[in-house]
């Protein structure tokens, strides 16, 4: 789990055991209790953001979606409180 993470770059391709990978989604609850976190910005070449991907990320303050995302799940942003 990360605990301090404030801004997330979350990247076109990603490299694991020397295979590349597109990122074509952020899944449900991805980033869920998130309190710390405060921007993240979504490479160009995602289609799909999970429900709840940003929930209970009270701190969240921008969030820059590129105009590939073409499906997001319900619950997307934490709900202000007064």
């Amino acid at each position: 789990m990360m605990d301090s993470v404030e801004n997330i770059v979350i990247p076109a391709t990603v490299n694991y055991e020397g295979s590349i990978y597109k990122v074509t989604a952020i899944a449900d609850k991805a980033f869920d209790d998130c309190p710390w976190l405060e921007s993240v910005s979504i490479a160009d070449g995602a289609t799909s953001i999970g429900a709840f991907a940003f929930r209970s990320c009270s701190g969240l303050t921008s969030i820059v979606i590129p105009e590939s995302v073409t499906e997001i799940g319900g619950g997307l942003l934490p709900i202000a409180r007064r």
